[in-house]
């Protein structure tokens, strides 16, 4: 954990923010945990499945993949960074916040999401069997491939 200071308004008011950072991997699937801090980066990869988790962190950074299947997690925050893999597969997630970028895959099986993001960026294939995605954006950039069958 390392502790940054800001200051803002010309030195009127000192804030200071903690940033919990781990340069291995967290797995934490099926346990009891209910709560990730603000803050929080993950230098290799974060599993969440099946915890009790509603809601990831703001400010949240993960160098691997993050796994989210079998979570109760419905939306992903606005500043969200993976470096790798996001899965999100048969989540309950409804929407994706724009200019999402994932360095890997992003698998969007089985979710809810209807509208793929403004300015989504996925460095390798992009999943969408099983959603109700009938429309791409002009501005997708994906790196490799997008497998989509209608169920």
């Amino acid at each position: 954990m390392t502790n940054k200071a800001r200051i803002i308004n010309c030195g009127l008011e000192l804030q200071i923010i903690r940033t919990y950072l781990l340069a291995g991997n967290i797995f934490l699937q099926g346990t009891q945990i209910t709560k990730l801090p603000d803050n929080l980066s993950v230098g290799g990869c974060l599993d969440l499945e099946g915890t009790q988790i509603t809601k990831l962190p703001d400010n949240l950074s993960v160098g691997g993949y993050l796994f989210l299947e079998g979570t109760q997690i419905t939306e992903l925050p606005d500043n969200l960074s993976v470096g790798i893999d996001l899965y999100l597969r048969g989540t309950q997630i409804t929407k994706l916040p724009d200019n999402l970028s994932v360095g890997g895959c992003l698998d969007l099986e089985g979710t809810q999401i209807t509208k793929l993001p403004d300015n989504l960026s996925v460095g390798r294939d992009l999943y969408l069997k099983g959603t109700q995605i009938t429309e791409l954006p002009d501005n997708l950039s994906v790196g490799r491939s997008i497998h989509y069958e209608k169920s």
